[in-house]
């Protein structure tokens, strides 16, 4: 049995132009995707497709996974 070799795909989380606080956190491959990434998804909060924009999730606190969020595999 070999060894599992660790993930190259980083966490990242994709937040709400309407500013509703709703989030949704995908896995991105950095060496295909080199610039930033921007979704038309659901906003539940608003009740209409918005624009969801990419930002690092940098603490282990923001993993955390809470009722706002999806977890999409990207």
């Amino acid at each position: 049995m070999g060894l599992k070799k660790k993930s190259v795909k980083l966490l990242i989380r994709l937040i709400s132009s309407a500013k509703t606080g709703f989030f949704y956190v995908k896995r991105k491959n950095p060496r295909m995707k080199a610039n930033k990434l921007e979704i038309k998804k659901y906003d539940p909060r608003v009740r209409r497709h918005v624009l969801f924009t990419e930002a690092k999730i940098n603490d282990k606190r923001d993993k955390s996974y809470s009722h706002m969020m999806m977890f999409d595999d990207y």
